[in-house]
């Protein structure tokens, strides 16, 4: 049985481990592996790619004597938690593997993790921030195996190369529009435009999580995309958003960073019905609808093309916005108070970017008229977001949502209200500011606006108008 498993992975998993059998996409994978020297994956979640790799790994040992596999993926815990776990359930259910005398490392943090079979093949787990650690490491049978691949450096990959694998499987969310795993799908194409013989080639596949055996079914009993996980996912996240559209459609983004804002939604804020209607709410003011009023100040020096920008905003909409390339840290502040006067704005509810010498000399002054309780901000630390790599990111995505009705409506138990602002004389900048806030995916889930630099050398100028007005949102952003 083990001879004939040798080339046969779907055989290996059914016989020898006695496990539940691979669906169909499962079954492609186990025939790709054996005719390609490359196998690449861009799948979405919960496809059951842990459980066929928990298969791989055995089969490869245990068909091939001093053989040795190398798994590498984002964190030395997610190896351990994840795919040394369905290697261990693996080896430890099948009565077979007992003549090897398996022994499979334990404890979710242990480095490197091992697989040892007494035919004198072995496996080793680690992490994609120690993979330098398996250099030097051969065998005349060599399978490595790349979980998560997006976000490997090009110096990982190098180390990959590095190996002179006999077999290299690489599979992930596809959450970057280039890098070394997007090389490795498109080498495919050329492979095959080239003629080079399969087992010298690679063969790239894509499966969505829509495809899984469970698709349907409202609750999967081994884990696999079911039912409610996909319309939960599309209703929290959006049907069309990047979060999506990776993790469950399994498709590339196009881009680097995505647009965060679209242009309709607005655009919609400066109609002139949304205004109306805006101002008529307000009016009637029915449940205190207009919601509380905040200050959000991006503070300048006084020089250059940086502005100091001030904006007034309740939740229906922009109430008055003061900007200046002349206004320094101290009348910045004497116009908050002036502002926070006028419009009847608590000082717990007005904040400004603390970085940098203007952002304290701001404070000081906002000392000096009695604005103590004013919040500080700063765009690069993280108050509690799970999802946002910092305050910076948490606010403009919060901002984003509010402008959205598709995504109010799905994630509010009240209506969504529109979001007025009046075109006046600082909109065309407020606009492309706002337009150009781009952002992607760090890791599996965790959301990031592209660096401030990039998007300063596209406008040639600060993006002043979009850090004061997206940092009002701070209170929305921790609660979302």
């Amino acid at each position: 049985m083990l001879v004939y498993s040798k080339n046969d992975l779907d055989y290996f998993n059914s016989i020898i481990l006695d496990r539940p059998p691979f669906c169909d996409y499962q079954k492609q994978w186990c025939q790709d592996l054996m005719e390609y020297r490359c196998l690449a994956v861009e799948t979405g979640n919960q496809t059951g790619k842990d459980y066929w790799i928990g298969c791989v790994v055995p089969w490869w040992l245990a068909t091939r004597p001093e053989s040795l596999v190398i798994c590498t993926g984002p964190g030395q815990t997610t190896l351990g938690s994840v795919t040394w776990k369905e290697i261990r359930r693996a080896v430890e259910g099948s009565a077979f593997l007992e003549i090897f005398e398996p022994t499979v490392s334990i404890g979710i943090k242990t480095s490197p993790h091992t697989v040892r079979l007494n035919n004198g093949s072995m496996a080793l787990g680690f992490s994609t921030t120690n993979i330098e650690r398996a250099s030097g490491q051969h065998a005349g049978e060599l399978l490595v195996v790349v979980e998560e691949a997006s976000g490997l450096s090009k110096e990982i990959w190098d180390a990959i190369e590095s190996f002179g694998y006999s077999k290299l499987i690489v599979i992930g969310n596809p959450l970057r529009a280039d890098g070394g795993f997007v090389d490795l799908c498109n080498q495919a194409a050329r492979d095959r435009e080239l003629g080079i013989p399969r087992a010298q080639s690679t063969i790239h596949r894509n499966v969505p999580s829509t495809r899984s055996p469970h698709a349907t079914w409202e609750k999967s009993p081994v884990g696999l995309a079911d039912r409610t996980w996909l319309e939960a996912t599309r209703r929290n996240f959006g049907v069309d958003s990047l979060y999506t559209r990776i993790h469950i459609d399994a498709v590339r983004p196009s881009l680097s960073n995505e647009q965060l804002i679209s242009k309709e939604d607005l655009d919609r804020c400066t109609a002139t019905a949304t205004i109306q209607e805006c101002a008529q709410r307000r009016a009637g003011n029915a449940g205190g609808v207009a919601g509380v009023k905040r200050i959000g100040c991006d503070v300048g020096e006084g020089v250059g093309r940086a502005r100091t920008v001030v904006f007034v905003r309740d939740d229906l909409g922009i109430l008055e916005c003061h900007s200046s390339r002349y206004t320094n840290a101290r009348d910045a502040a004497e116009i908050i108070a002036k502002l926070a006067a006028k419009h009847g704005v608590y000082e717990t509810n007005i904040s400004y970017d603390r970085a940098g010498e203007a952002g304290k000399k701001l404070n000081s002054n906002l000392d000096r008229l009695g604005f103590r309780g004013a919040r500080e901000y700063r765009g690069g630390g993280n108050v509690g977001f799970k999802y946002a790599k910092n305050n910076r990111t948490g606010c403009a995505c919060a901002f984003a949502r509010r402008l959205d009705p598709d995504f109010s409506g799905r994630n509010s138990t009240t209506m969504w209200k529109p979001f007025a602002i009046e075109p006046g004389e600082y909109w065309p900048m407020i606009r492309e500011e706002l337009l150009e806030l781009r952002y992607h995916l760090l890791g599996s889930d965790l959301t990031a606006l592209e660096d401030k630099s990039d998007m300063m050398e596209r406008l040639g100028r600060s993006p002043d108008f979009a850090d004061a007005i997206t940092q009002t949102f701070a209170c929305e952003a921790v609660r979302g």
